[in-house]
């Protein structure tokens, strides 16, 4: 317990020093029970979602810093009734480097190679690899106000896109909303100094490269998987920096596409549905002078 608590304080502490407010580590479970698949009721699919990444501090100088990090995530689709249960396993690298181009002007330029494929022995090669980032011009109006305009690669909807991103950031006296289009908004009210609770809306997912795997005789080049869920939160500071949130509500627009070569595509898309997240994450409150 000492060890994990010098831990955390550490981290804090080196969070303080950077003068920015981030998750540095954060772990996460979701559960979604079992829903038809929209085109036939005859199949039923159970979703278990994994997810363990990190942001840590790597080199600070007075006009430029940078970030690094990873992201692992798993998808385990646990219904037997689907003739392809492969886990879909996706490890991405995280790059930020952030320039002061003013008092309050930041550009932040960011990379995030990945492997994302199914979890199979031997599955591993050059068509897995995904790469996404972004530049953002981020403003800090004043110390209630921050917003960013920027283009980004993501495949967070399944497939690769570049799409434009607009971030905000509002502090009220108990209320903070926090926007990341198009794909995360929050808004929090602080009931005590340990709890909150708001609602949030966001998107994940990926494009999975599948290598010699087949379905209903067909040869599989990829699967599309992606998710949006809507619904309250509940967030408690348990010690220090360290907080634990629940999640719940609906999740929509379940995108488990088969990409088949030399056919049609197979939409294996789930119905709308209820989740239940639970994450542990570490974010050092900032030390104001």
């Amino acid at each position: 317990m000492k060890i994990l608590f010098g831990t955390i304080l550490l981290i804090a502490l080196a969070g303080n020093c950077w003068g920015q407010e981030f998750e540095l580590l954060e772990v996460e479970y979701a559960r979604y029970p079992k829903a038809s698949v929209s085109k036939t009721d005859s199949i039923e699919a159970i979703i278990s979602e994994y997810q363990v990444s990190f942001l840590l501090p790597a080199i600070q100088k007075e006009k430029w810093s940078l970030l690094v990090g990873a992201t692992y995530r798993l998808v385990v689709p646990e219904s037997a009734d689907r003739q392809s249960n492969d886990d879909l396993f996706f490890l991405g690298l995280r790059f930020a480097g952030v320039f002061n181009l003013s008092e309050n002007k930041q550009l932040i330029v960011s990379a995030y190679p990945a492997i994302s494929t199914t979890d199979e022995p031997g599955s591993f090669s050059g068509n897995n690899f995904l790469m996404q980032g972004g530049i953002l011009f981020k403003t800090q109006k004043n110390e209630q106000v921050s917003y960013s305009i920027g283009v980004i690669s993501t495949s967070r909807f399944g497939r690769p896109l570049i799409l434009p991103s607009l971030g905000l950031t509002r502090l009220g006296n108990k209320m903070k909303l926090d926007m990341n289009l198009p794909f995360f908004v929050k808004t929090m009210w602080s009931y005590t100094n340990r709890f909150s609770y708001g609602l949030k809306f966001d998107v994940n997912g990926s494009q999975y490269n599948l290598n010699n795997e087949t379905f209903n005789g067909s040869e599989v080049d990829l699967v599309r998987f992606s998710r949006v869920r809507l619904g309250p939160e509940f967030q408690y500071r348990i010690v220090g920096p360290l907080f634990i949130e629940l999640f719940a509500g609906i999740a929509a627009r379940r995108t488990y596409d088969f990409e088949i070569i030399g056919s049609d595509d197979i939409d294996l898309s789930l119905d709308n549905g209820l989740f239940l997240s639970i994450r542990l994450y570490i974010r050092p409150q900032l030390i104001k002078n």
